[in-house]
């Protein structure tokens, strides 16, 4: 081996040096970007508005089969990362509008019914094993949700194996626990070999995105779907008077799911936002209690950048928004409690996730907190669960 010279030795020592500092300027600049990030969620509220949940918490993480208690979401079982629509997760989740209830769909799994501090799982292995479950939805308190196969990622160990079952619609009776098909596929198209991947309902029409698969191609194409009816009363089977379909353009379809500008988003969401800076972008999916799909708000619609992602939700009584680092946004009142702060927001920091693990999704049921968790890099998800947090202990206890 030939010999190095004392001035390369040099040269070798210093460039390891540099590179060893600039590793660690990013390193220490990232974490400054991300607590200044989470300054700024909270800079405008004195220290009385702000509370943390330690001590009054239980993590569940989900097994093959069911939820289990588990000390923490670092010490549920670790298996391999899946794509998203192959792995076991909460999907979807909302309140009802005029109970206390709230659902989450649990993909491959089944459905979560949460009363207060009781959880129900109710499973059907015959809706959730072969489909993707999500867009959890509501029709008068009775929530309903879409199935589709994921084709993309055949090649998975979890994807699903193609079934003659092309039930798109889902209704959950939640009192005879049982999964109803409300809309097949070939309810919208003739097409073969086709799922309904992506849907937006606003109430009154579903706009649609449908793939096709051929042997030598894969083409999309978009339609609409009226129901005539109320949308529980359709059945695979209902007569075509019971419902309209009509083609429509990808910027139809564009235009249904766009994301709109905050400054056009509820004022009750406005208000619970009110304080956060405007220095840190963020996108908001913003739900009804006991409505149709979501809606997505940015504060920076110019460069479409957005440093933070939230879940929020607007109840009769209640709103709150979810950051996925934990910080969750609340104002208003919750079933027999007073009104909480002075009517003013507080904010509640949920535990802290560990490296490469998110909050995901929320409900509050009664004054319980369940909060979705994952684990998951890029597209694919590991260990995933959810956290239950006593509201009445952490917050009005020390309010009322």
């Amino acid at each position: 081996m030939k010999k190095l010279s004392f001035k390369t030795w040099i040269l070798i020592t210093i460039s390891c040096a540099l590179f060893t500092i600039i590793i660690l300027s990013s390193a220490i600049a990232s974490c400054t970007k991300k607590t200044h990030i989470n300054e700024d969620l909270t800079s405008s509220l004195d220290g009385d508005s702000i509370f943390t949940a330690e001590k009054e918490h239980q993590w569940f993480y989900f097994s093959n089969d069911t939820f289990c208690p588990v000390k923490k979401p670092e010490y549920a079982p670790s298996s391999t990362l899946v794509p998203w629509p192959d792995s076991i997760r909460i999907s979807s989740a909302n309140n009802a509008g005029n109970t206390e209830k709230a659902f989450a769909i649990i993909n491959r799994l089944g459905i979560l019914c949460f009363n207060n501090d009781t959880v129900k799982l109710t499973k059907d292995i015959s809706v959730f094993s072969n489909h993707t479950a999500d867009n959890l939805l509501f029709y008068d308190d009775i929530p309903f949700f879409s199935l589709y196969q994921s084709l993309f990622f055949s090649d998975s160990p979890a994807a699903a194996k193609p079934t003659d079952n092309n039930s798109f619609l889902i209704q959950f009776d939640e009192k005879s626990k049982i999964f109803f098909p409300v809309i097949n596929t070939n309810n919208i198209t003739d097409e073969k070999n086709t799922e309904i991947t992506e849907l937006v309902w606003d109430g009154n029409k579903f706009f649609l995105c449908l793939k096709t698969i051929e042997k030598e191609k894969t083409f999309f194409y978009y339609k609409a779907f009226t129901p005539l009816t109320p949308i529980l009363s359709l059945t695979p089977y209902s007569s075509k008077n019971s419902y309209t379909i009509e083609d429509i353009t990808l910027d139809q379809f564009r235009n249904s799911k766009a994301i709109k500008d905050f400054s056009t988003a509820p004022k009750r969401i406005q208000s619970l936002l009110s304080g956060f800076s405007e220095r840190v972008p963020f996108l908001i999916d913003l739900k009804y209690a006991g409505g149709s799909s979501p809606v997505s708000y940015s504060n920076n619609l110019k460069t479409s950048k957005h440093e933070l992602n939230a879940k929020a939700i607007i109840s009769k009584s209640w709103s709150a928004c979810l950051f996925q680092d934990g910080t969750l946004f609340l104002e208003g009142t919750l079933p027999s409690k007073g009104i909480l702060n002075d009517g003013k927001t507080i904010v509640v920091k949920l535990p802290k996730l560990p490296q490469g693990f998110v909050y995901s999704d929320f409900v509050i049921a009664g004054s319980t907190l369940y909060a979705a968790w994952e684990e998951t890099l890029f597209y694919r998800t590991n260990r995933s669960g959810f956290l239950c947090i006593n509201l009445d202990l952490t917050l009005f206890n020390k309010h009322i």
